[in-house]
């Protein structure tokens, strides 16, 4: 946060993944020395909002200073842990086309993949007040919402989940509004019992 520089979470020389096994704290398990990020790479400046965020938090966890401010000040209340886990569920999806996996949920994302995550949800949050009002659609068809259920069920502070509570309901008032889209059949018609029933009684005879 205070110097604008991205964390690298993989080796330089082999894109391997740096973990606690390996040689020497700035040597990979390839053998070869962890080198910085180039220069030039600063973090998208969502990802510097939330980090300064963050890091007042930790330094003042029990502060009722709000470092985030204009729209994104009603998610201060929520808590580092609860704030993260909102923001995620907003913006780890890519597009409303975006289908995660079982594998994908159980996954930790990588340090280039969780900034694409959080720089997308506070770019989304921009049209998302603490009003009770409906959500806007489109906010809505990217919204990881099983992550939100989770947060409601157990959170670690009860303004979390009341926050993740709200959200929820506000998803589900917005479904209910969405306009219903005829489905069309394509192949064979279904049919019924009934129908099924008068195909054998027909044979029979």
């Amino acid at each position: 946060a205070e110097h604008g520089c991205r964390l690298s979470d993989r080796c330089g020389h082999c894109g391997g993944v740096i973990d606690w096994s390996r040689p020497a704290v700035d040597v990979c398990r390839c053998g070869h020395y962890l080198i910085a990020p180039e220069a030039g790479e600063s973090v998208p400046e969502g990802v510097g909002v939330w980090c300064r965020w963050l890091q007042h938090q930790c330094a003042e966890p029990f502060s009722n200073q709000q470092v985030l401010s204009g729209e994104f000040r009603w998610l201060s209340s929520a808590g580092p842990d609860a704030a993260f886990h909102i923001l995620m569920a907003f913006g780890v999806k890519r597009d409303p086309s975006h289908h995660r996996s079982g594998s994908d949920t159980a996954r930790t994302p990588g340090c280039e993949e969780t900034m694409a995550s959080l720089d997308r949800a506070l770019a989304r949050l921009v049209s998302v007040d603490h009003a009770d009002a409906p959500l806007p659609l489109e906010i809505v068809r990217v919204i990881d919402e099983p992550r939100l259920e989770r947060l409601a069920h157990f959170g670690v502070t009860e303004a979390g989940r009341r926050i993740a509570r709200q959200l929820l309901r506000r998803i589900r008032d917005r479904s209910r509004l969405a306009p219903v889209r005829p489905t069309r059949r394509v192949g064979m018609a279904f049919k019924g019992q009934l129908d099924l029933f008068a195909d054998g009684e027909a044979h029979a005879s």
